[in-house]
């Protein structure tokens, strides 16, 4: 299966979730985290979450499929508890715009196996197992330099972008 629909299945999987948390989730009441983040520790934490949806190579995609679902979930929780302001797209759009690529490229690395092992049984054409395993691991590790560049606008970029933003729209 191309990359192209790989990824698109992943963000379709990853929008279910966000859909499903938007309208089920919970309201939240109180304030956001308390926890200091460094880009250190921000991609660490991200780049956990893209090697989880990565290991559907070995999980024959249960990770990749869990993971891409909660992820959506967490985050369409979220924000059904925000107040959908310009303030807080403005934190959101200039890191997000390259995470939640990253996170769907991770995802099609991990429903690759998987997808080719369905071929297999159904005797369809298809790469050898070599090229998938490679491809695989090209797209995980793509997808952890692009976590980490976001890591690194969430923390420097977005927060002068959004304050910009938000000045002007007082």
């Amino acid at each position: 299966m191309p990359r192209r629909l790989l990824v698109l299945l992943a963000a379709g999987l990853f929008w279910v979730g966000a859909v499903t948390g938007f309208f089920t989730a919970p309201s939240a009441s109180g304030g956001g985290s308390d926890s200091t983040y460094t880009v250190i520790t921000l991609a660490l934490a991200n780049g956990r979450a893209v090697l989880t949806l990565a290991a559907g190579v070995v999980t024959l995609g249960a990770t990749t499929f869990v993971g891409l679902v909660s992820s959506g979930y967490l985050f369409g929780a979220g924000v059904a508890a925000s107040t959908l302001s310009v303030r807080f797209i403005a934190y959101l759009v200039p890191h997000g715009i390259i995470e939640f690529p990253a996170l769907w490229l991770a995802g099609a690395a991990g429903l690759r196996a998987p997808l080719w092992a369905s071929a297999y049984l159904r005797d369809i054409e298809r790469p050898p197992p070599v090229e998938v395993v490679r491809r695989s691991i090209l797209d995980t590790a793509f997808a952890v330099v692009l976590i980490t560049v976001a890591a690194v606008i969430e923390l420097h970029i977005t927060p002068v972008v959004a304050d910009a933003i938000a000045s002007l729209h007082k």
